[in-house]
């Protein structure tokens, strides 16, 4: 990447600011970065002013959503609010003429998210499904599909209530349940690992109350086992995988983690490097004319249709 740019921020927590911060650090020299939070402007005023890390980037805030999407020189566009304003702001972004990257989930309910798609250009809205572009996952599956395609396995990802990461809390937003929450990481990173075709619920339970959710998926014959709570004492994101011949696994809690395969280490940290700013380098170049496909709205939806099953399911019992 060479020309400069423009870049656009809506919305205004602590995963907002850490976009804008890991888009400061990699944008071309001479672009500039728009913010701008319909509750959190005050904020946002602070951060642009007092920003220094690079001269050569120009950050300041927006008056208006309709500032941003109505300027006809920002071409990339970053949402990143609560889930339920995420796909009415893509929505009009996208019809603004932008390329546009939501932060997962890119909806909170099936009607949103598949008006969003069918507005999508293929390839041009995106979501933060950041562990797709994760180094040390992508090596261990190699190692993993190396052995051949597992047959069963397990994933447990919990998330302590009010976790100190990246500079800032993070709070769980209470309005969406775990599934939606969650799962459309796991699903991506399950992608990794299994064959390709269709998902199925197998059966779910509740864990702690609605604190957290279980959950049985068939993933194109992987059946995988998944452990979601957002109410835990510590972080975990543990992924167990076996078949007849081997077993394996990676402990990424803290990137780029531990792994094994029939006991022996695997080296995970090999070339690791931050994948949010991997993903952003991607949705930035304009040379870039493919990104990963399951970051694609278009492809995506399949985890939202997933966690909306598990739901229902839930519902049911």
């Amino acid at each position: 990447m060479i020309k400069p740019i423009k870049v656009a921020i809506i919305g205004g927590g602590r995963w907002a600011k850490v976009l804008a911060s890991a888009s400061m650090k990699i944008l071309p020299k001479g672009s500039s970065l728009l913010v701008y939070s319909e509750g959190n402007q005050h904020a946002w005023n602070t951060f642009a002013t007092n920003y220094g890390l690079r001269s050569d980037v120009v950050c300041h805030s927006a008056s208006s959503q309709s500032e941003i999407l109505t300027h006809a020189g920002v071409s990339h566009v970053l949402i990143a609010r609560l889930a339920k304003d995420h796909a009415v702001t893509a929505l009009a972004a996208l019809k603004a003429g932008k390329r546009v990257f939501v932060e997962k989930p890119f909806a909170n309910n099936l009607i949103d998210a598949e008006a969003l798609v069918e507005q999508a250009i293929s390839l041009q809205c995106l979501t933060g499904l950041v562990f797709r572009y994760s180094s040390n996952l992508h090596l261990f599956s190699n190692v993993c599909k190396n052995c051949g395609i597992a047959a069963e396995g397990k994933l447990i990802w919990s998330d302590p209530v009010l976790e100190k990461r990246h500079g800032g809390v993070k709070k769980t937003d209470v309005s969406l349940n775990v599934a939606w929450d969650v799962l459309p990481h796991i699903w991506s990173i399950l992608k990794f690992f299994t064959l390709d075709g269709p998902t199925e619920l197998i059966t779910a339970w509740p864990i702690d109350g609605l604190n957290g959710i279980g959950a049985k998926i068939n993933f194109a014959g992987t059946c995988i086992t998944v452990e979601m709570r957002r109410n835990a004492s510590k972080r975990h994101r543990i992924l167990f995988l076996k078949n007849g011949s081997w077993d394996g696994q990676i402990d990424f809690s803290e990137e780029p983690g531990k792994a094994s395969i029939s006991g022996k280490t695997v080296d995970v940290a090999k070339g690791f490097s931050s994948p949010l700013e991997r993903q952003l380098n991607a949705f930035f170049d304009p040379n870039k004319k493919r990104v990963d496909p399951l970051c694609d709205v278009i492809a995506a939806i399949e985890a939202l249709r997933l966690a909306d099953q598990i739901s229902n399911y839930l519902k049911s019992i």
